[in-house]
């Protein structure tokens, strides 16, 4: 949520969840009422024993996130903030399955790409101080998966099911956020969750509701001469 106010605003927010997520976002109000981003998004989980010897499968993902559009400038609303994207998301998946015990060290992988394409809509209130924000981010979206590459399919049995069952999902991605500290850097704590409208449980390749926690830095300073 980069919250723009006018133009030269500029937006460097860097979180985590604190575990097997990082997220770095930076954009700038090129107008004053026009603005962009860019972000990297990446996680991984990791599934198997701890022990040597174990088999290990590591599921990974990154995400480059572009977007633009329109926001409410402080001139209209000193207070509230109003925001309106067209967001695209491009990305991979790399999961591995590393074999234990003995020798037999080899790999095996299920690698692909997705595409994110959706609206973000963004409402929120900064203080008279500018030392608090808040607000909340409604996302609507659609998720494909494509290109699958496989390595050993009989490693990946369910995982190929769940990834033919269905290629395209509709999402509804919502979260609230709230920073406080000096007008220029902020601490975030964001919390978040989406809905996945046409899925099913086990079945599809992703869950039906999913939620996190992210903590974070947000620096804002103003680069106009205006």
């Amino acid at each position: 949520m980069p919250m723009f106010k006018q133009k030269g605003d500029v937006y460097i927010d860097g979180s985590t969840d604190l575990l097997n997520k990082v997220d770095v976002t930076a954009g700038v109000a090129t107008t004053g009422n026009f603005g962009a981003y860019i972000g990297y998004a990446g996680a991984q989980v990791r599934n198997g024993a701890g022990y040597s010897g174990a088999d290990v499968i590591r599921f990974k993902g990154n995400m480059l996130n572009l977007g633009v559009g329109y926001f409410l400038n402080h001139r209209s609303s000193p207070r509230f903030r109003f925001e309106l994207y067209g967001d695209l998301g491009l990305g991979n998946f790399n999961n591995t399955y590393t074999y234990g015990g003995g020798v037999n060290k080899s790999g095996s992988f299920f690698n692909g790409n997705y595409q994110r394409t959706g609206v973000l809509t963004n409402i929120g209130y900064n203080s008279y101080s500018d030392k608090l924000y808040a607000g909340y981010s409604l996302r609507a979206s659609n998720l494909k998966f494509m290109n699958p590459n496989i390595s050993d399919s009989s490693n990946w049995t369910r995982d190929i099911e769940r990834f033919n069952s269905k290629s395209s999902y509709n999402l509804l991605e919502h979260s609230l956020m709230c920073r406080y500290g000096s007008s220029k850097v902020k601490f975030q704590l964001q919390l978040s969750f989406y809905q996945a409208l046409n899925t099913v449980e086990f079945d599809n390749a992703i869950e039906p509701l999913k939620f996190s926690m992210l903590f974070g830095v947000v620096f804002s300073p103003n680069i106009s001469n205006e």
